[in-house]
């Protein structure tokens, strides 16, 4: 299993913008999705592959945050740095947690799904737990 911490209040994912000639990213949601895709590149060499189970926590102060839209962001964070595509969650569970100010963070958790079990796939002894934790926790 993988653990990423992402310290600082949860983003949600914008919806797109459209001008005249196109449509685009909110900047504040590009700049979300940018700082998360660090926070995997820390903790992820090289994009996994096959079937995923991603668990994601929001520790927020804030109660009335869209679950989808902030799940969607750290999804297409995770675009070619922590899977090659989101298309390869299997499994999504999200959840918030309330929590102080100072506390708020995201936590994502990673690991292998086996579709035809429909569970975890355990790992070996030798792969251990990684994690990545900045600030405080």
């Amino acid at each position: 299993m993988i653990v990423v911490v992402i310290p600082g209040r949860p983003a949600t994912k914008g919806r797109a913008r459209v001008s005249r000639s196109h449509a685009y990213t909110p900047s504040e949601t590009k700049e979300a999705q940018d700082m998360i895709g660090w926070y995997f590149r820390q903790a992820i060499k090289s994009p996994l592959l096959g079937a995923l189970k991603v668990t994601i926590t929001f520790y927020t102060s804030n109660l009335r945050i869209d679950l989808d839209n902030a799940g969607k962001l750290v999804c297409d964070a995770g675009n070619r740095i922590a899977w090659t595509d989101d298309r390869h969650i299997w499994k999504l569970d999200t959840e918030r947690v309330k929590v102080s100010k100072g506390s708020e963070r995201t936590v994502v958790e990673i690991c292998r799904w086996d579709t035809s079990t429909r569970r975890e796939v355990l790992e070996s002894a030798e792969s251990g737990v990684s994690a990545f934790a900045h600030g405080s926790s």
